[in-house]
């Protein structure tokens, strides 16, 4: 029988699994970039989460709406974390669009939108090709990409997180501002 505590409960568990599987995530970001002390503080607030939640759902396994509930906030916490990280973890990422006919027509659009980039000639499978580099803030990769679509549907476009760049065209931009 579903109580009133009982649902209380389950939703806690719930919100308390969305937490901690989205600082997981975060936490994850954080040692990839290198920040030691920060995804040490996070993992410690992770793992108390997890361990608050994880002994309430054993003890009460024969509830069952409180494994949905953990495992709900398990997956809400998946998508949660992603959506945060793409908002809340600044950075740089390194876009690259390969073209075979309209590099021109890209570069024009994307210089005009006040994007440094750089050329670089190569020889595909079905020819020459060129490369275009950029290094954007993370934020700018949908108007990036859009530019790019818009003058060549075909293009290949792919982006790579940075982990640390020094000097170039978008620091000397930033610090303009």
């Amino acid at each position: 029988m579903l109580t009133t505590s009982t649902l209380i409960w389950a939703l806690a568990i719930f919100l308390a699994r969305i937490c901690d599987v989205s600082l997981g995530t975060i936490r994850t970001v954080m040692i990839v970039r290198g920040r030691r002390l920060l995804s040490a503080l996070i993992g410690f607030v992770e793992v108390a989460i997890f361990i608050v939640v994880i002994t309430r759902v054993i003890q009460h396994i024969d509830t069952w709406i409180n494994v949905v509930a953990y495992a709900g906030g398990f997956a809400a916490g998946t998508y949660v974390g992603m959506t945060l990280e793409s908002y809340l973890v600044p950075g740089r990422i390194l876009m690259r669009v390969i073209s075979r006919e309209a590099v021109a027509s890209i570069s024009t659009a994307l210089r005009a939108a006040g994007f440094g980039l750089t050329e670089i000639s190569g020889f595909g499978k079905d020819g020459p090709v060129v490369m275009l580099e950029s290094v954007i803030r993370r934020r700018e990769m949908p108007r990036f990409v859009q530019l790019v679509e818009e003058v060549d549907e075909r293009a290949f476009i792919t982006s790579e997180d940075m982990r640390s760049i020094s000097r170039g065209y978008l620091l000397r931009r930033d610090k303009s501002k």
